[in-house]
């Protein structure tokens, strides 16, 4: 029986340290590359291009502000590149209907949104007021490295 509750003293102390024990591994941890540079000509990706392309949100996260500033600020005069900045902006998203989120108050950790929007209208609302008010909160990627929803709050 003595035998017994040492060996189980000595698991309640040795399993926690065995457990937290992880493999690392050497990765890089930057990259520049956008989602479009990562799609096969198939429309396919690989899933270490995924995986390289997870790793880098921080980029398509900045890179994504920094196009939803640019896009504000386009004279309403030149309707080729505002058109041109249009499907390039909409080439990160899986369609022209992707939601987006824009929390307006947070909770007890739990987020209220404004009426729901789609990319469309959100572009549509950068070209009229311009102005970019929102920075990038979360967002979901598919397969392809579309983003599938964007959730934004003020800056």
């Amino acid at each position: 029986m003595n035998f017994l509750i040492r060996i189980s003293a000595l698991a309640i102390w040795v399993l926690p340290l065995l457990t937290s024990c992880k493999a690392t591994k050497s990765e890089p941890t930057s990259s520049t590359s956008t989602p479009q540079e990562n799609v096969t000509t198939d429309g396919s990706m690989t899933s270490k291009d995924l995986d390289d392309m997870l790793r880098v949100s921080g980029t398509i996260r900045q890179d994504l502000e920094n196009y939803f500033n640019e896009f504000s600020k386009l004279s309403l005069d030149d309707e080729e590149k505002r058109e041109s900045y249009l499907s390039k902006g909409l080439s990160w998203f899986q369609d022209a209907s992707t939601p987006v989120l824009i929390i307006v108050n947070e909770v007890n950790g739990k987020k209220i949104y404004d009426k729901p929007t789609t990319i469309e209208q959100y572009l549509d609302y950068l070209k009229h007021t311009r102005q970019s008010p929102h920075t990038i909160n979360n967002f979901e990627l598919n397969e392809a490295g579309r983003i599938t929803k964007l959730e934004l709050t003020l800056k």
